[in-house]
């Protein structure tokens, strides 16, 4: 169950429409493994939500959150994903699938990662008998070739990213004027640096982009959050996967984004709660 967050109580003028929050992901913020055994075990922007609500704050959450997503990829439905919903607070967590290195065309990945999605009587038998045995293949390739090209592919090249992410924050500070929350990179687990050796160089490289475009946004509603750290300190029950977070991870990065919220709030003269 969340629990409440600590100090005094928002005040929130009542004509003041509910805050729109808009996580806008790839699967990170939508898969919790293990998975959830209580409603109450909500993803972080459930977390979020609840926590404010609980201090005289409505939100309506929007999780915009796809599975094996890239942000230029998620950029083509900014209309849909972000500007419908009119957010006072954007929170962005892509990278996780971008700075792997490119070692196959990325359809094969998502085509061999996909469970559970057969219905006739033949994709069941393929998906049960053929589709695993290729992706143990195309992983034992990934895991050997990886070391050989180091830093030379990307399934999305630091470039390329730093500018949709600087396009992102661009567009929707200029649109919405919301506060914008960009999530750094959680650090690669043993399992995927054991199937992707040398992803802890690359996290690096990545952490360093996500860090200066942050800062050349030279906006004080545009900020890092370091999850980083939160999922460091909670160590190896964090990611079991080494990708997704644990409903304990939920709860602890939501109660971290509701105290930057709550802090925002505050700046802007709209509460007095001093999150601590």
């Amino acid at each position: 169950m969340t629990k409440p967050l600590p100090g005094p109580q928002l005040p929130w003028p009542q004509h003041r429409r509910p805050l729109s929050v808009v996580a806008f992901a790839n699967s990170v913020a939508t898969l919790q493994i293990p998975v959830r055994t209580d409603r109450a075990q909500g993803t972080y922007v459930e977390v979020l939500a609840d926590l404010l609500a609980g201090e005289g704050v409505p939100v309506i959450p929007h999780l915009e959150s796809q599975w094996f997503d890239f942000l230029h990829r998620a950029m083509r439905n900014y209309e849909s994903r972000v500007r419908v919903h009119a957010p006072d607070v954007l929170i962005v967590q892509f990278g996780l699938n971008e700075y792997q290195p490119w070692l196959a065309p990325v359809w094969l990945i998502r085509h061999l990662m996909v469970q559970h999605q057969a219905a006739t009587r033949t994709a069941k038998g393929y998906r049960a008998l053929v589709a695993p045995k290729l992706w143990r293949a195309v992983r034992g390739y990934r895991r050997r070739v990886a070391p050989l090209v180091g830093l030379r592919t990307w399934q999305v090249t630091p470039h390329r990213f730093a500018g949709q992410l600087t396009r992102l924050i661009r567009n929707v500070r200029l649109e919405a004027r919301p506060l914008v929350l960009v999530l750094d990179l959680d650090p690669p687990g043993a399992a995927l640096e054991f199937f992707l050796p040398g992803m802890a160089e690359r996290h690096a490289i990545y952490q360093q982009v996500i860090a200066r475009v942050v800062a050349e946004a030279s906006d004080a509603e545009v900020r890092l959050v370091r999850v980083s750290e939160i999922t460091s300190a909670l160590g190896d029950g964090a990611m079991l996967d080494a990708m997704h977070y644990s409903p304990e991870t939920h709860e602890a990065v939501g109660r971290a984004l509701a105290a930057e919220v709550a802090s925002w709030l505050r700046d802007r003269g709209a509460c007095s709660f001093t999150p601590r």
